[in-house]
């Protein structure tokens, strides 16, 4: 039993409709109920009745899927990936599917339907606006237009920016490490890797690719003076680099005096003393 309602009537004499809405039901496209009803005679001359119907199908409306956001996830030169949010959905009703399309001024470029509620949208144009507009398809029909305005980014921009931060300790005798801070990617998905070069003269490179945010060069000369680079690659390409450059100062990696050092040091005092 799902309801069980008194309806009154105060006036038997005259012909009578009554209307009773019946709520949660299963949310089914359809569903088969029987409906009872027991008459009540208030008369000392009528006894009660009751009549119960042959089963009825009753169909219960589950209700427009509607499309209430878009938001789009990342821009990267001729590629943008969007998603979106819908509500008044309910999985008891059946599936549901997406209508997308994407106009350029009146042209349509893109007309399908998905199934899941995010397209990835490739080939386009760089530096240029869409209307992306998006519809639910259900049971029910088809919901009402979400339309959202979209544009592709240019290559420059498309670019991460370049590291700062840039920073240079000796670890070692002939051993240097770079280290610097993240650079910032708003598209493309981020910073896929790092590039971080060494140039000495005469034209000498030695480039390191990594992931993490620093890098190690060993094998270096002392007293020369090096140039350092870092640059950081998402899927648009190389960003601008970052540069400084250091000198490998002779003797051990603390800054203390070296042996040779040390020696004349030595042989000055002695004469110093011999002076005196």
């Amino acid at each position: 039993r799902l309801n069980d309602t008194d309806i009154s009537a105060t006036n038997m004499c005259t012909l009578q409709d009554f209307t009773y809405t019946c709520s949660n039901l299963t949310t089914t496209a359809a569903g088969v109920y029987r409906i009872h009803v027991l008459f009540k005679i208030s008369s000392a001359q009528q006894t009660n009745q009751e009549w119960c119907s042959p089963n009825v199908t009753i169909n219960v409306l589950c209700g427009l899927p509607e499309v209430t956001g878009v938001t789009v996830d990342d821009q990267c030169l001729s590629d943008v990936s969007i998603t979106w949010t819908d509500e008044n959905y309910d999985p008891a009703c059946g599936n549901i599917s997406y209508r997308v399309t994407l106009k350029q001024s009146s042209t349509r470029l893109v007309d399908m339907n998905v199934t899941e509620n995010q397209v990835n949208l490739t080939g386009l144009s760089n530096n240029t606006a869409y209307n992306f507009t998006v519809q639910t398809i259900s049971a029910e029909g088809i919901g009402n237009a979400f339309v959202q305005s979209v544009r592709t980014v240019d290559g420059i921009s498309a670019l991460p920016n370049k590291p700062t931060q840039v920073t240079v300790a000796k670890t070692l005798k002939n051993s240097a490490n770079v280290s610097w801070s993240a650079a910032e990617s708003p598209y493309c998905r981020g910073v896929l890797y790092y590039v971080c070069s060494l140039l000495s003269a005469p034209y000498n490179y030695t480039n390191v690719t990594t992931t993490s945010q620093n890098c190690t060069f060993n094998g270096l000369t002392e007293g020369t003076t090096y140039n350092i680079t870092v640059a950081a690659i998402n899927r648009a390409g190389m960003g601008e680099a970052a540069t400084t450059n250091f000198t490998l100062r002779r003797g051990n990696s603390s800054g203390g005096p070296s042996a040779a050092g040390v020696l004349i040091a030595v042989l000055l005092l002695g004469q110093l003393l011999l002076y005196r």
